[in-house]
């Protein structure tokens, strides 16, 4: 299985894992995964995860600093079916209505900003590769709940929608038991 690594769950994972982690052994199984091709980090993953938490992940995990890891998303452009469903299933049509009050020039801006955006980047080059021999998934710590009050819906829910599975940190790491050991030592 390939995964698809978001900002929320590298800035997790360097926050919440790495301080106990003594030997550092969840850098080099990120190294080995993006080595290895199962672990991929996008261009814009990257952009983000230099900022996120004052660049914890990206400090944290020196693997991620290197270009040779990061796939390009230039020119990666989502199908007339995407954008189809973009307006029809992954809009929150709540918000759409409430919000933009009918304003399509409001609509047509914000839906153009979600296209460009990370979130829909991740989804839109998973659903490229899901045809492909190895399976794809997307790591993330968003849940199915629309609680963001965002126009369009979370990666968890338009991935279930497009048969993507969406896994979080903790699911990952279960997924990985038989290679990864993390050894905590307390500190006295």
């Amino acid at each position: 299985m390939r995964t698809i690594a978001d900002t929320s769950s590298l800035v997790r994972m360097a926050q919440s894992y790495h301080p106990f982690d003594s030997t550092d052994a969840l850098g080099a199984f990120l190294g080995k995964e993006l080595k290895n091709g199962s672990l991929i980090l996008l261009d814009k993953v990257v952009g983000e995860i230099r900022n996120v938490s004052q660049g914890i992940a990206y400090n944290t995990f020196k693997c991620l600093q290197d270009k040779k890891f990061v796939h390009s998303t230039t020119g990666l452009i989502p199908s007339q079916r995407f954008y189809n469903m973009l307006d029809n299933n992954f809009v929150d049509r709540a918000y759409k209505k409430l919000k933009l009050q009918g304003d399509e020039d409001a609509y047509q801006n914000e839906r153009e900003a979600y296209v460009r955006s990370t979130d829909c980047t991740m989804i839109v080059y998973a659903m490229q590769e899901k045809n492909n021999i190895e399976p794809v998934q997307i790591l993330t710590e968003e849940s199915l709940n629309q609680n963001d009050g965002k126009l369009f819906k979370k990666i968890p829910l338009i991935c279930k929608m497009l048969d993507i599975a969406t896994v979080d940190t903790v699911e990952f790491f279960k997924q990985h038991e038989n290679e990864l050991t993390v050894e905590i030592k307390s500190l006295k």
